[in-house]
């Protein structure tokens, strides 16, 4: 019984150990992804700037674009982060910030309000309006792991 105490013992203090080690290492994932996404927008409008350098700089930040499984992963899972609510308009600009491709789409914001009122329609997100905007907010309904998968690098 002695052992078995000790183990646990061992076991608890190394679960401490790492669960603190996550939880820094996901501190720390937060400030680099912030960093990330202000050289990535910075970077993008450098180039519109820079007509001769645009396709090389282009090239080189489609390396380090991460993207979710796809548009509405990425949406709830960002509304879910977020505190408060966020409009389209904001939505969207985030999602940039974050490196996610919006360029596949033609009219990526129309696909994000479709996207958005399909997730109002399920219960994951709420919606109100307030001085005229119309904001979306994470529900808390189901689980959120559900909702998360996990990234892949853009090749």
């Amino acid at each position: 019984m002695y052992i078995y105490l000790y183990m646990s013992h061992d076991f608890n203090e190394l679960a401490d150990g790492l669960l603190k080690k996550v939880r820094d290492l996901a501190g720390q994932r937060q400030m680099i992804d912030l960093e990330f996404g202000q050289a990535f927008v910075a970077l993008r409008s450098l180039s519109s700037v820079l007509p001769e350098r645009q396709q090389e700089i282009q090239k080189e930040l489609k390396k380090y674009r991460r993207k979710p499984a796809g548009l509405t992963e990425a949406i709830l899972r960002l509304l879910y982060h977020v505190a408060g609510a966020l409009t389209a308009n904001e939505i969207r600009a985030e999602l940039e910030r974050e490196g996610f491709d919006l360029s596949e789409y033609t009219q990526p914001l129309a696909v994000i309000f479709t996207t958005l009122r399909r997730l109002k329609g399920s219960g994951r997100v709420k919606a109100r309006t307030k001085g005229g905007k119309r904001r979306y907010e994470w529900a808390g309904k189901g689980s959120w792991l559900e909702c998360e998968p996990p990234y892949r690098p853009n090749s």
